[in-house]
């Protein structure tokens, strides 16, 4: 993202909504431990995408995990 810029204007100039903006981006910062787990399909099976883009993730990658029932 470049500096400066809020949310809402970024959506606007690629044409996406702010919610879908955020919901990726929420997305995007999970834990590398969660992402491999999910990879290798070893997710929980209620963990759906549409849960992950849904909730509000802890910024804290061990918190992540505790949420998200996801251990390496």
């Amino acid at each position: 993202m470049k500096a400066g810029r809020t949310i809402t204007e970024i959506a606007e100039a690629e044409g996406i909504s702010s919610e879908f903006l955020t919901k990726n981006i929420n997305a995007g910062l999970l834990s590398p431990a969660i992402l491999n787990a999910i990879a290798e399909g070893r997710q929980p099976p209620h963990l759906t995408a549409k849960i992950l883009t849904e909730m509000r993730l802890p910024e804290l990658w061990a918190d992540q995990s505790d949420i998200l029932q996801i251990r390496s």
